[in-house]
């Protein structure tokens, strides 16, 4: 009875400690949170995502939700290889560890069940997303993900906080629709299988016409996709749009 009640003891100041953390994260594309792109305007692409180490491993389930169903492309297949031909993204994330002070410092709170306040502010990654076209590097983006982790056994009641602020499941779905955004001229070259319906035609105060099919637009600007390509066009430019039939 004695070394099942210690038993249950170090189980439950295991469970309390692993409960103490405070995360936030920093310095990555806040602005893209929740902002997967409006449209599919694209043709294909090929995604490998590498594995996420560390504490963020819903950062990863979330990377591939993004391309199965929040990416700007009407297609996307997982691939374990860089295809030879089409367009594909690898996406790399690399460990931005604590010092080395830190770590020792808190591999001692760990084994005194979080006992001993550890504040760490230097972890984090760095997303890349390396571009392929028919099997060439064609350009990489990278974005770094900061954060912030704070434990200690008195935090215990206040770790509702990791719920007033973004996760992993945030952060890192962030960074997809910003390279999505920073990548769209390479995307923009690509051709559109079987183009669209021919909807609008767009008469820009030049006197030249571009006909396609509207598939977003802004305030400042529209993307239309025509039977070839996907371009985006500032307002100020149009002077009229009319609908085709």
């Amino acid at each position: 009875m004695k070394h099942k009640t210690i038993k249950t003891l170090v189980i439950s100041l295991l469970v309390l400690s692993l409960s103490s953390c405070i995360t936030y994260y920093k310095n990555y594309p806040k602005e893209m949170v929740n902002k997967p792109p409006s449209g599919k305007p694209y043709g294909k692409i090929y995604y490998k995502i590498n594995p996420i180490t560390g504490l963020s491993s819903s950062g990863f389930e979330s990377l591939e939700e993004v391309f199965m169903y929040k990416s700007p492309f009407s297609v996307t297949v997982k691939t374990d290889d860089i295809p030879q031909k089409g367009l594909c993204v690898h996406i790399i994330t690399k460990d931005v560890p604590p010092s080395a002070f830190v770590a020792v410092f808190a591999y001692l709170s760990y084994a005194f069940f979080t006992a001993i306040p550890v504040l760490n502010t230097q972890e984090g990654y760095i997303v890349v997303y390396d571009l392929y076209r028919d099997g060439k590097k064609i350009q990489s983006f990278s974005y770094p993900i900061g954060r912030t982790v704070f434990f200690w056994i008195v935090n215990i009641p206040f770790v509702w906080i990791n719920l007033l602020t973004n996760n992993a499941s945030d952060v890192f779905p962030a960074t997809a629709y910003k390279f999505f955004e920073d990548a769209n001229p390479y995307f923009s070259g690509e051709k559109v299988k079987g183009g669209p319906d021919i909807t609008q035609a767009i008469t820009m105060k030049d006197g030249s016409v571009i006909v396609g099919k509207i598939v977003s637009q802004t305030k400042e600007e529209i993307t239309i996709q025509t039977k070839y390509t996907v371009m985006k066009i500032s307002k100020d430019k149009i002077d009229s749009i009319k609908y085709q039939k």
